[in-house]
């Protein structure tokens, strides 16, 4: 699960890991944990320079693998904001041998606007606010086709559960079932 921050990931990854029935992996709770922060409490710059970056990402996909390993699948929760962070995350499956799929967030620009303003009003995992928006888009690598497939899109303007339906839809297409529909089969 990857996008702009603000676009919705995060809350979409939480309600895919119940649906699916498998754990997700957050880069937000991950660098923090690294770092021996509460949750909510704010990080330092210097928790998301290129060195720590890599360190989170590197993170991430260990502990993916760790659960891959166990025999479940998992969600992966990061803005993947970089082709080779999203290659990187499908290399990983592949030597595991476990189905990728790239989910990208998307969310009209207001609405980007509105749900980083609100971080600013309540405590939350996630460090990125309204002010981090332009500099990370002015960064933030597009999904092409040169990116691992397969990759669609959820559109997250509506509410979560149609985004929700959406991302169960289009897994189900690829074979990926919600874990209330694999029992039923």
């Amino acid at each position: 699960m990857g996008g702009v921050i603000g676009s919705g990931k995060s809350t979409l990854a939480a309600e895919l890991g119940r649906e699916l029935a498998v754990p997700v992996v957050s880069s937000d709770r991950t660098r923090k944990l690294s770092a021996g922060l509460p949750l909510t409490a704010p990080a330092k710059g210097s928790l998301y320079g290129k060195n720590e970056r890599e360190r989170t990402y590197g993170e991430v996909i260990h502990r993916a693998d760790q659960v891959i390993e166990s025999g479940r699948g998992v969600v992966l929760d990061a803005t993947f904001s970089t082709h080779r962070w999203r290659q990187l995350a499908a290399d990983a499956a592949r030597v595991a041998r476990a189905t990728f799929v790239f989910v990208e967030t998307r969310c009209r620009p207001d609405l980007l606007h509105g749900r980083l303003a609100e971080r600013r009003e309540k405590p939350s995992v996630s460090d990125a606010t309204e002010a981090l928006l332009e500099p990370f888009l002015r960064e933030y690598e597009p999904v092409t086709s040169l990116d691992p497939q397969p990759c669609f899109v959820v559109e997250t303007d509506e509410s979560l559960e149609v985004a929700t339906q959406d991302a169960l839809r289009q897994l189900a297409a690829m074979g990926i079932l919600a874990a209330g529909a694999q029992r039923a089969s």
